[in-house]
């Protein structure tokens, strides 16, 4: 659950100060995985490397591949899927090569 400000109460106020929102995100059937991550956002054009999304926490792996099944899904004439913006560390690692992060921990 995200805590949001009340400023935002638009969504269902929780208590006095903060409200909370669940996201619901597509997830692969089986175990999320660098691979199918690659996979899917390369179905979108973004080419990154299984070894770079090993890098990124499950999280960040079950927002990109969220936003990449909903960008899918709208170029497929399914304007009622609601979009997400592309998430910023999907766009740095189309940029970087697999060697780049070699010896990093």
């Amino acid at each position: 659950m995200h805590r949001l400000p009340q400023a935002q109460a638009c969504l269902g106020v929780m208590d006095e100060e903060t409200i909370q929102v669940r996201l619901t995100l597509f997830d692969p059937r089986e175990r999320m995985t660098p691979e199918i991550t690659a996979d899917m956002l390369l179905l979108v054009g973004a080419e990154v490397s299984p070894v770079i999304i090993a890098r990124w926490t499950l999280h960040e792996q079950a927002l990109a591949y969220d936003w990449a099944c909903r960008r899918h899904l709208r170029a497929s004439d399914n304007n009622h899927v609601p979009s997400r913006p592309k998430p910023w560390f999907v766009t740095v690692a189309e940029t970087m090569h697999p060697e780049e992060t070699d010896g990093q921990e």
